[in-house]
């Protein structure tokens, strides 16, 4: 178990690095993460800029959580 929740725990601090960890330029919108259980790929990605114009979604890990990336405001 705690394996898994170091794995998980690696992936979303790869995930925010590449949301670029939250931090801005001035005058740029800041990244904000948000998560929940997801089916596979394609409904994450989806839901994801569904509800987050801009968002960006990865479904990882097991059980498989969505990842989801957006500009705050």
């Amino acid at each position: 178990m705690a394996k898994l929740s170091s794995s998980c725990f690696l992936l979303v601090l790869i995930f925010l690095a590449a949301a670029q960890g939250g931090l801005s330029q001035a005058g740029e919108p800041g990244k904000c993460v948000t998560s929940w259980d997801c089916k596979d790929s394609k409904s994450c990605k989806d839901e994801c800029n569904k509800n987050y114009p801009q968002g960006y979604g990865l479904c990882v890990g097991n059980p498989k959580t969505c990842l989801c990336s957006y500009n705050c405001r």
